[in-house]
């Protein structure tokens, strides 16, 4: 499910900057749930 959310938002940010700031927040979540 968080893997396909991630997708799903890189797919609508793909064309802004906030592609970059959002798969580091993205990253940070995982990694602090794992």
């Amino acid at each position: 499910m968080i893997l396909l959310l991630n997708q799903f938002t890189r797919n609508i940010y793909r064309k802004s900057s906030k592609a970059f700031s959002g798969d580091t927040l993205t990253a940070d979540l995982c990694l602090a749930k794992a």
